[in-house]
């Protein structure tokens, strides 16, 4: 018979092996017994770190709400455990205001944004939250704001050593501009992104998007040559 710490390395192995597979539901059956047995273990610190792996799992299914319960749940106890780090905490406060404005919650999802991009102990994240307010920004129409944020971004230190932050904030401004009915900057944003993205290794993915971008921008003016030139390039990556 497997002892407790046995049984979780074996749950914890299943749901490492089954988190790429279609059912995301069966790595999260193993994931919530290895909770369950943490938690009648008092292993609370594991918990909190688990409770964070179950809200990923949620994300990538897009069952938003029940990924805002898990970060949550996993931030009480960081915070009331005191023994996380910071940079632990405020990955969860950017993974939880994501997930809000997943839901189109946005007044929450920039409450967490807010607390990342005033913690001055992990730079990196702060500039993803100020590019994720942006977003969240432009969806409200706060515009100018939005901008603000994305001025921000691109003077952080680090973009000049992190070229695929600067691409990011480049196709946030573009979707803000879209957004504002300017397709010029938009398109501006969006080229500038995509010759960054190219220079990356390993930006397949990011290309693609951007290439997206830029066709659903030019499908919407009803350039539908470009439109079609751009989403053929993207379908090729």
């Amino acid at each position: 018979m497997l002892s407790n710490s046995s049984l979780l390395n074996y749950l914890q192995l299943k749901a490492a092996e089954n988190k790429e597979m279609p059912s995301i539901e069966i790595a999260e059956k193993y994931f919530a017994e290895s909770l369950r047995l943490y938690n009648f273990l008092n292993c609370h610190e594991d918990a909190a770190s688990l409770h964070s792996k179950i809200a990923h799992l949620c994300v990538r299914a897009r069952t938003y709400e029940k990924a805002i319960v898990h970060f949550e749940k996993s931030l009480v106890a960081s915070r009331v455990l005191q023994s996380s780090s910071s940079s632990f905490i405020t990955g969860l406060y950017l993974n939880l205001g994501i997930a809000h404005d997943a839901i189109n919650n946005f007044s929450k999802a920039i409450h967490c944004y807010d607390f990342c991009i005033e913690d001055s102990s992990d730079s990196l994240t702060a500039t993803k939250a100020l590019v994720s307010k942006g977003r969240a920004l432009s969806k409200m129409e706060r515009f100018d704001d939005a901008l603000q944020c994305l001025s921000d971004a691109l003077r952080k230190d680090h973009t000049a050593t992190k070229p695929s932050i600067e691409a990011d904030v480049l196709v946030a401004k573009g979707q803000v501009a879209d957004l504002m009915k300017n397709n010029k900057a938009a398109m501006d944003s969006y080229l500038s992104a995509l010759e960054v993205y190219r220079t990356l290794p390993k930006s397949e993915e990011d290309v693609a998007n951007t290439l997206t971008e830029i066709a659903n921008s030019h499908l919407r003016h009803k350039r539908y040559e470009e439109a079609t030139c751009y989403a053929n390039e993207a379908l090729d990556m």
